[in-house]
């Protein structure tokens, strides 16, 4: 049944889902990617930032990530680039963030929705784009107060971006498509989409908008990295 507030607005939803892919090493450096290891110790020169340390491309997160937009019905495009993201955290080393959101790896594809996934009616969801990028470090807060700790071990981490074109309509079709997605990169041996640790993360783009306007008319809201199905329900 589709949602609608008794007000007379409804929902226009867009997901940005973030995973890490089951790569032995980092995007960009030779450093482990296994996750829980002891603070800094999965980092290298290129993770840290270091002035002169080149950044070298991980063949495997690459054939990932085609797999990944294969599954999905999408196009491996027969160019992609990669670019510099400039922003300032204290748990971003580099200073700025490697990804492709000019030239990604995949564009198109979708994901269906129906009584298999628990949806009374049949829902197709398109995939915009997929692009490969890497995570940040971790910021840890409270351990010494007025102090934060940064674990570089995440740095570099490779990740896909999976941004789904604003066709969702309610938070039911949100959770089952996040679960659909997790279930399907689990499958193909992309990631083993463990949101409690971070392996996949959502960002919810919501806008509201009167019943008969314009379902793109609404202003949008960004609500990031949210780690649990519930958390994307109530978002």
């Amino acid at each position: 049944m589709r949602w609608h507030t008794t007000a007379g607005f409804k929902a226009t939803i867009g997901l940005e889902l973030h995973v890490q892919l089951l790569a032995a090493q980092k995007l960009f450096s030779a450093a482990s990617a296994k996750w829980n290891e002891p603070p800094n110790t999965n980092v290298n020169v290129a993770d840290a930032g270091f002035p002169g340390a080149l950044p070298q491309l991980n063949p495997e997160c690459v054939q990932l990530a085609a797999r990944a937009i294969l599954a999905l019905n999408g196009q491996i495009q027969q160019r992609s680039a990669f670019d510099r993201k400039h922003y300032f955290y204290a748990d971003q080393p580099l200073g700025y963030q490697i990804t492709q959101q000019h030239h990604p790896i995949g564009r198109g594809g979708y994901v269906d929705l129906g009584s298999l996934d628990g949806l009374e009616y049949v829902k197709r969801i398109g995939i915009h784009q997929l692009q490969l990028e890497q995570d940040t470090a971790k910021s840890i807060h409270g351990v010494y107060p007025g102090h934060v700790l940064v674990d570089l071990n995440r740095a570099g981490v490779a990740l896909i971006e999976i941004v789904s074109k604003p066709d969702v309509d309610t938070a039911d079709e949100a959770v089952m498509y996040v679960r659909k997605m997790q279930n399907l990169l689990r499958h193909i041996g992309v990631s083993n989409c463990n949101m409690e640790e971070g392996s996949l993360r959502c960002d919810v783009n919501v806008s509201v908008y009167r019943d008969g306007e314009d379902r793109l008319s609404g202003t949008r809201c960004e609500l990031k990295n949210l780690n649990s199905l519930k958390v994307i329900r109530g978002a």
